[in-house]
């Protein structure tokens, strides 16, 4: 089993993480990612978890699907831009890859 700190370190390689214990005793937690001012993303976990680090690993997990499907969808011409300006290897190294 991971321990909660390494589920916090790994959900703060995206942004700020919230976690919030609901009055029913469930559980959840969210990522604001690191964008530019006035823009905000965010990963969320459902709601009702029955612990801290479900909800933590719900809420990475969803950040991840995030940053894959933003690749994914980004045309070849703006990852080169990208990788010239090394954008791209930070992202390669939120999603734990090397190239």
């Amino acid at each position: 089993m991971t321990s909660l700190e390494e589920l916090f370190n790994e959900a703060q390689k995206f942004g700020r993480v919230f976690v919030y214990q609901a009055d029913n005793g469930g559980w959840s937690a969210w990522i604001e990612f690191n964008t530019v001012d006035h823009v905000k993303l965010k990963a969320e976990s459902s709601y009702g978890h029955k612990t801290v680090q479900s909800a933590l690993t719900s809420a990475t997990e969803r950040a991840v699907l995030i940053v894959e499907s933003m690749r994914a969808n980004t045309p070849k011409s703006t990852q080169d831009t990208q990788e010239k300006l090394g954008i791209s290897a930070k992202i390669s190294k939120l999603l734990g890859v090397s190239k």
